[in-house]
């Protein structure tokens, strides 16, 4: 069994193993309120304890814990490149029809070709952070930060 097998595994059996003890601590005859209160209180311990040592195994370099963050957010950024490529081609169409004037096209054609530039930047750099580890991402994260003129936009010169 691999090493991530076994945390998909403590990840179901952490928490209903802290419930079940916390229902027998309590002992007592029957179901009632409290002996639920204390399975409900004991799989959240539970629940809290396996997020922390995830977290734990995350910063020692053992689980990938990012890949299905990285996986979510190429999902979102490849809808919205779908959805602001559509808005261009609509917009050309239009033009191309003659319902815009050129100079309307163009005017409401820049501000989504610019979002396009940031999409398509965004997701080249959304996969190659996939593929990174943990703290390679959270060096490279310092670096950018700690870097003269961080948080201006390069094509704007403003702030991002």
């Amino acid at each position: 069994m691999t090493f991530q097998r076994g945390l998909a595994i403590a990840r179901v059996l952490v928490p209903l193993l802290v419930a079940a003890g916390a229902a027998v601590a309590w002992g007592g005859g029957g179901l009632n309120t409290a002996m639920v209160l204390a399975v409900l209180i004991g799989g959240l311990l539970g629940w809290t304890v396996m997020l922390s040592l995830q977290g734990v195994f995350a910063l020692a370099g053992l689980v990938q814990s990012s890949s299905h963050i990285t996986d979510r957010r190429l999902q979102q950024l490849e809808r919205d490149k779908l959805l602001v490529l559509r808005s261009i081609k609509a917009i050309e169409l239009d033009a191309a029809i003659q319902r815009l004037d050129s100079d309307e096209a163009d005017r409401l054609s820049a501000p989504l070709r610019a979002r396009a530039k940031r999409i398509l930047r965004q997701l080249d750099e959304t996969r190659q952070t996939g593929s990174l580890t943990v703290a390679e991402q959270i060096e490279r994260e310092l670096a950018s930060r700690l870097a003269p003129g961080a948080g201006t936009d390069p094509e704007t010169g403003g702030s991002s």
